[in-house]
């Protein structure tokens, strides 16, 4: 059978793009375990089996990369061969503590882009009713949502087997028609009106938002995960003020990172980065493969604007924005880059909201787990995640270590909270007038200011010891 070659879409892109700039790192695996626990007794053997079904159903899943004469990659759909499995019985361990570890040494470790799987699986049995499911997946070939799906079929599959269901003959939906979509929407009228949405909110190029310059040049992507669990308490009054005001959280903790990089900084015109679905059809929705829209989502900021009104505004720019997801970042950035000069991106910083549950098929429950891969492409990214599992909200903070220190970045966390607690508070004040600093880091601060010995009274203004610092 003869061999067809498909181009990269705008999105898988984006991910070669970055391979090519940092060759050999994880920067661009996506990897993590699926908890599953079960009624009855978990066979390994099958499900080992429904893991071979899902890669000889869905092309997506063997996409092998390969580049031409002058290194521009191309793609072809592998045929299905019976691949490799691990499989570890962890039933004598006592302590799953190894088996994370393990997961985060193998999340670490790059997977070759050209001519090879960009899958890898594994199996922990845990004890006769509990499996943990390792799956690695090159980004270029998946998203986190191709993840989620990923883990589903296999489930679903699992089932149908231990039914005694033949093995299914038929095709997930291919994504070699998604390529073929992508082309067309190249070539349509909805692509020039996305165009000129983008074009017109970067009719001008704002001054790139960092929140730390760097002292000097390094060139890697070495990153940490810092992580907070958000008060119960908190949360309730989130999820209150959310359903009170029809915003979502996703555009609340934009608006707070907006606020907070302006009080900071002082920059006025703020860019933000956040992931969009990009998924427009039922085909698509059930399909593995790399979709993911990056947005850069532009804040112009006026402190006299109150929280309420500036973050409903935030949501009314989210839903106009949703509409015109589909046109590729990388493809503005080429065009601003013509317009304007030198540009090679829009921000530094990105911010997503995830939600994380148990699943629920017939016997079978199942959590997934995500595992940071130690690289990060912006200065920081924050994910807002909603865990079902256990109710929590949490934040993690992956940030860049040629950047910034634990210590700077819990300091950016607790401001953060402090503007959030504020503004739940307090919705009708003006952006100026949120408080940024808790109580006690003023007074840490404060101390840390003056100079021992030096005079202060409770009637001084931060003028007054500015004045007297000087003296």
């Amino acid at each position: 059978m003869q061999v067809v070659y498909y181009p990269l879409t705008n999105a898988q892109k984006r991910i070669w793009y970055t391979e090519q700039f940092y060759p050999g790192t994880s920067l661009a695996n996506l990897g993590g375990f699926a908890k599953l626990k079960s009624e009855t007794a978990i066979n390994c053997n099958m499900l080992m089996q429904a893991i071979q079904q899902l890669v000889r159903l869905n092309d997506s899943m063997r996409l092998r990369l390969v580049p031409d004469d002058e290194g521009e990659p191309s793609q072809y759909v592998a045929d299905y061969k019976k691949f490799d499995i691990e499989l570890f019985d962890c039933t004598k361990a006592g302590d799953d503590r190894a088996i994370t570890e393990w997961g985060h040494a193998e999340a670490h470790k790059p997977i070759p882009i050209y001519d090879s799987d960009l899958f890898y699986f594994a199996i922990f049995k845990i004890n006769s009713r509990e499996t943990w499911l390792f799956a690695k997946v090159h980004h270029v070939i998946a998203d986190g949502i191709s993840m989620v799906l990923l883990t589903n079929q296999i489930i679903d599959m699992y089932l149908k087997l231990e039914k005694g269901q033949q093995e299914p003959h038929f095709k997930q939906p291919s994504y070699a028609e998604h390529i073929q979509s992508e082309l067309q929407y190249e070539r349509s009228e909805r692509f020039k009106k996305d165009k000129r949405f983008w074009h017109e909110q970067y009719e001008s190029i704002p001054e790139f938002t960092v929140l730390k310059r760097k002292e000097s040049y390094v060139k890697h992507m070495e990153a940490v995960r810092f992580s907070k669990v958000i008060s119960d308490s908190l949360q309730s009054e989130i999820q209150g003020f959310c359903k009170q005001n029809n915003i979502s959280v996703l555009s609340l903790f934009l608006s707070l990172v907006d606020i907070y990089t302006y009080r900071t900084t002082g920059q006025q015109d703020v860019v933000v980065g956040t992931f969009m679905a990009n998924r427009t059809n039922a085909n698509e929705k059930q399909m593995l493969g790399m979709f993911v829209s990056t947005i850069p989502i532009r804040t112009h900021i006026d402190e006299n604007t109150e929280f309420l009104a500036f973050v409903s505004r935030k949501m009314k720019d989210q839903l106009s924005i949703i509409r015109h997801q589909k046109y590729p970042y990388n493809v503005l950035v080429n065009d601003l880059r013509e317009k304007h000069g030198a540009i090679n991106k829009l921000f530094g910083m990105s911010l997503e909201f995830q939600v994380m549950q148990w699943q629920q098929q017939e016997n079978i429950s199942y959590l997934i787990e995500p595992l940071f891969s130690g690289y990060e492409l912006n200065d920081i990214s924050i994910h807002v995640k909603e865990r079902w599992d256990n109710g929590t909200l949490a934040i993690d903070i992956d940030y860049r270590t040629d950047l910034f220190s634990h210590t700077e970045i819990n300091t950016i966390f607790q401001c953060i909270m402090t503007l959030l607690e504020d503004a739940l508070a307090h919705p009708d004040k003006k952006l100026f007038e949120l408080e940024i600093c808790a109580e006690d880091e003023k007074q840490r601060l404060l101390q840390q200011f003056i100079r021992p010995g030096m005079p202060y009274t409770q009637s001084m203004t931060l003028p007054d010891l500015f004045e007297q610092q000087v003296e």
